[in-house]
């Protein structure tokens, strides 16, 4: 999401940031089928914040996993003080200390996100366009504002999850 919209939003430079934009955030979330048939939820999300013109962009990486068999939820996070640097407008790539997703010329999206419970590293491939939500990509929020919103509903998922010290193969 990002609370300074453009009309009409263009990929791939409008899958990165938006550096005159207030807030902005991506977030990846599925299931995940390890090679040994477990079913596993995980979330990793990016929030870049414009602090002010003087201090720079903020940042907050944030991962999570869910382990249903063993009904166990664990997550890690890392605030970046600003300024956050390498932040390029119309790239669509995102660093933000041990957190960083990327959006290839081909469409592929790698992300990681790395913390001391859990850690993620995987290659997504979209099976679908995205889905713009609203009209033409653009909602509005709860304050008000109007904000650019869309999905990807179907990405093959493969790479790894981390939960603590045990390594988990992710096949789907």
């Amino acid at each position: 999401g990002c609370d300074a919209p453009v009309q009409p939003l263009h990929f791939p430079q409008d899958h990165g940031p938006h550096l005159n934009a207030r807030n902005e955030w991506w977030y990846f979330t599925g299931t995940a089928l390890t090679a040994d048939g477990e079913t596993l939820g995980f979330q990793v999300t990016l929030f870049k914040r414009l602090v002010s013109q003087r201090k720079g962009i903020a940042g907050v990486g944030h991962v999570a996993v869910s382990i249903p068999q063993a009904q166990e939820h664990l997550y890690s996070e890392t605030v970046t003080s600003p300024p956050v640097t390498g932040l390029n407008e119309g790239v669509a790539e995102v660093t933000l200390t041990d957190y960083q997703f990327r959006f290839s010329e081909s469409g592929v999206i790698t992300v990681t996100g790395s913390g001391a419970a859990c850690a993620v590293d995987f290659v997504l491939i979209p099976l679908t366009a995205p889905v713009l939500h609203g009209d033409d990509g653009i909602i509005t929020m709860g304050d008000g504002m109007p904000s650019a919103y869309y999905s990807f509903p179907n990405l093959a998922t493969s790479g790894t999850i981390r939960v603590r010290d045990k390594i988990y193969t992710i096949i789907a």
